[in-house]
């Protein structure tokens, strides 16, 4: 059985790695019949501050990790697939016998959301009591996961300790994540 690592748990201003980059692998690999487990499949959410860092000693960089952990899985922190999910889906699908079509894709979560937060620059976020991570502008995670458990009918209080003192007023929200986008010049 061949181990493989399709997501990347990595730290601020890190950039992802395409599906493209795996897809051959998958591809040689399943062609020669061998077993493989995925793991790190399915992204998820460091909440509060217990994300942690990498650092490997003199000479190298601290690296804070970003909230979203495996921010670049095949499937998301909801639980949807990704551009990844549906290229490896394609490379599969060339091996499964005519008679066993794959499963559907899953779908989408309508009532989960993201809170968009690329002008906002660095700091905290968190909705009706609950801490749902850091943020930094520079990327590559350009929004936060909000799951709709979390959420009340009605008005909800998501206060947001933005450091230095935020030029914004207004949080936007998205029905996808922004997990791969860089912006090294968007210093706080």
């Amino acid at each position: 059985m061949a181990p493989t690592n399709p997501a990347q748990s990595g730290s601020w201003c890190a950039p992802t790695t395409p599906a493209r980059k795996y897809t051959p692998g998958l591809d040689s690999v399943l062609q020669a019949g061998v077993l493989l487990n995925m793991y790190l499949f399915y992204g998820g959410t460091t909440r509060g501050f217990m994300n942690g860092a990498n650092y490997n000693g003199q000479g190298s960089a601290y690296e804070p990790q970003v909230s979203s952990y495996d921010y670049d899985a095949p499937l998301d922190e909801a639980g949807n697939a990704t551009p990844k999910f549906l290229a490896f889906r394609e490379v599969i699908a060339r091996y499964r016998p005519a008679n066993q079509p794959l499963p559907p894709v899953p779908a989408t979560t309508p009532a989960d959301t993201y809170l968009a937060l690329r002008a906002w620059g660095k700091g905290v976020v968190w909705a009706n009591g609950h801490n749902l991570g850091r943020y930094w502008a520079i990327g590559p995670q350009q929004t936060l996961y909000l799951p709709a458990e979390w959420l009340k009918s009605g008005a909800n209080d998501i206060p947001v300790l933005q450091l230095p003192k935020p030029q914004q007023a207004t949080l936007s929200f998205l029905n996808h994540a922004i997990l791969a986008e860089l912006r090294p010049t968007a210093q706080p």
